[in-house]
């Protein structure tokens, strides 16, 4: 892509902490590496418990960089709206999923510091040289668009694709299958984006579009929570975009096979996929893929104990079970 001449536009990236201080760090020196614009940075700790924000704002203080703490109201002046660069540390008092947590961090980056794009940016993503520089700059020509992101490879695979902006939805499934994964990223320049939804782990939001269709629906707590959001954004008439030139190398949690994964993981992304079924499709549509559903989620959890959590959370997503798991539902 040739780089084109406009005034930098304010960013504001947002990156949600949960017990993962030491992620969460090498992310922001990632981002200040990386990026060619002013940016200012809030990291929202999504009640960790633990002394996350400290080990945070202690090995950050030595960049330099203007740091003060919010708590989830916002009640703590920030030092100046038009100042950039800095990086807010925010606290919130109860785990409020990712929808909930993020959308702390975007109504933050919105209202104080007026950003024209927000930057969701997960703590095992790494933007590459540019890479969020060439984001803004597709956004830029493309107006249309509400998200965008890049193309996804393997940390320390940087040739090998984990996905080509996101991927496919099959709702008879309640599953997901990522686009191009596995290929090598000198191969996909000519390759068709033919996409349901971009991937969250580092997503370039158009904040104009955010006040047409609002923020990520906090019933999921986790998982289908992004997939949702830009659907409302493409019933709204925005597009999503994939910039190619732009690299960001992602932890890939999701190829942990069988009983590596916690056990609520097989909950929240069952839940997730009847919750969205029912939202998008209907119930009796979402009430004729079940079987497949459950297949699908005994084949992918492997063990006993992954399969009943998959299961209840099936069952929860027809009850109306919503946010953070609870031993006693």
């Amino acid at each position: 892509m040739d780089v084109i001449s406009f005034t930098a536009p304010k960013i504001t990236a947002v990156i949600l902490n949960w017990r993962s201080p030491i992620d969460t760090i090498k992310t922001v020196k990632a981002l200040i590496s990386s990026n060619q614009y002013p940016m200012n940075i809030i990291i929202v700790d999504n009640a960790s418990g633990d002394s996350s924000l400290d080990i945070i704002e202690k090995e950050l203080s030595s960049l330099e960089i203007y740091i003060t703490r919010l708590d989830q109201n916002m009640n703590t002046a920030i030092e100046s709206k038009e100042k950039d660069d800095q990086i807010i540390l925010i606290q919130n008092k109860n785990n409020l999923g990712y929808a909930g947590g993020n959308n702390i961090g975007i109504k933050t980056a919105i209202h104080k510091f007026q950003a024209k794009y927000v930057l969701i940016v997960n703590t095992d993503a790494r933007p590459k040289d540019k890479a969020i520089q060439k984001l803004v700059e597709t956004m830029e020509i493309n107006t249309d668009a509400a998200f965008c992101t890049g193309v996804l490879v393997y940390p320390g695979e940087e040739n090998k694709v984990q996905c080509i902006g996101g991927g496919s939805y099959y709702p008879l499934l309640g599953r997901s299958r990522l686009l191009g994964k596995g290929k090598n990223v000198h191969d996909i320049k000519k390759a068709d984006i033919k996409i349901d939804y971009l991937m969250g782990a580092c997503l370039l939001v158009r904040t104009d579009a955010i006040l047409d269709f609002g923020l990520m629906d906090e019933d999921y707590f986790l998982y289908a929570e992004e997939m949702d959001w830009q659907r409302h954004a493409k019933n709204a008439g925005w597009k999503l975009i994939v910039c190619k030139d732009a690299i960001i190398e992602h932890g890939d949690s999701v190829t942990t096979k069988g009983s590596g994964r916690s056990h609520l993981f097989y909950y929240y992304i069952n839940r997730a996929a009847i919750l969205f079924n029912i939202k998008w499709y209907g119930i009796l549509f979402a009430l004729l893929s079940t079987p497949f559903v459950i297949i699908g989620a005994i084949y992918q959890a492997k063990n006993f104990m992954n399969i009943f959590y998959a299961l209840k959370g099936i069952l929860h997503g027809y009850l109306g079970v919503i946010g953070i798991y609870r031993s006693h539902d």
